[in-house]
């Protein structure tokens, strides 16, 4: 299989103990790209961003119950900006090509929270702008010199409002992959998640080894009720926001 792998410390507890000679090769990406290759064909399984698992349903089907969320700050979907969240009407904002569903959550929440005429593009130099959209690693790196004095969390925001975590990616296979195929590699999953991560955990964000723990920690991989609830109530605002 062609297996999607997002380059964050976020996703090592599914890869850490997988055999990537069996369930490889592994895809690494940014979360956005992963999209993109899934839409082209190129990927057979992946953890890809929720909003591209509403739209490529028709060619994949989620495995088990297995994704990517956090119930209130998750520390690593961040907006730093200039003035106040609720203070951005008007503000030019910039996001990074890694992101998707995080930009569609950041859109939502900002309706939500009566802020208008917000242009967001999509960039790496922040100069010039109000605010920066940082996700994964590079938002963890940011928190050490941050562009801007206001930083929004923008799960904790999330969470704060609905009370539900919030599901950032899911694991979907093509739905072409026989289903002994799929059933195997959904109990490789789950194995990896069970087995007692290495003492030494690199990172792209320099963390320490009981940081990037602490960090691991708050994440939740098997989706639940609450989860799914949260999945729901997020695609019917993509719905109406689009």
């Amino acid at each position: 299989m062609r297996t999607g792998r997002i380059h964050y410390l976020n996703v090592l507890p599914f890869y850490h103990a997988l055999d990537e000679t069996r369930w490889g090769p592994w895809v690494d990406e940014s979360p956005r790209r992963l999209g993109i290759l899934a839409r082209g064909g190129q990927l057979d399984c992946a953890p890809l961003p929720i909003v591209d698992t509403f739209e490529l349903e028709d060619d994949f089907e989620p495995l088990g119950s297995w994704g990517i969320a956090c119930r209130g700050a998750v520390g690593s979907v961040l907006l730093f900006s200039s003035r106040p969240f609720h203070d951005l009407s008007g503000a030019r904002l910039l996001f990074t090509g890694e992101s998707a569903t995080s930009v569609v959550l950041a859109r939502l929440l900002l309706d939500d929270a009566g802020v208008r005429d917000v242009r967001i593009e999509q960039g790496d130099d922040p100069q010039g702008y109000d605010g920066y959209l940082a996700i994964g690693d590079r938002a963890l790196t940011m928190v050490q010199n941050p562009p801007f004095t206001v930083r929004t969390d923008l799960c904790e925001e999330w969470y704060r409002r609905l009370r539900l975590p919030f599901v950032f990616a899911r694991w979907v296979v093509r739905r072409t992959i026989p289903a002994d195929v799929r059933t195997g590699f959904e109990q490789a999953l789950a194995e990896s998640i069970a087995r007692p991560l290495p003492a030494s955990l690199p990172n792209g964000a320099g963390l320490s080894d009981a940081a990037a723990r602490d960090y691991l920690d708050n994440m939740i991989y098997r989706l639940d009720a609450d989860c799914m609830a949260a999945v729901d109530r997020f695609r019917s605002r993509v719905h109406v926001l689009a």
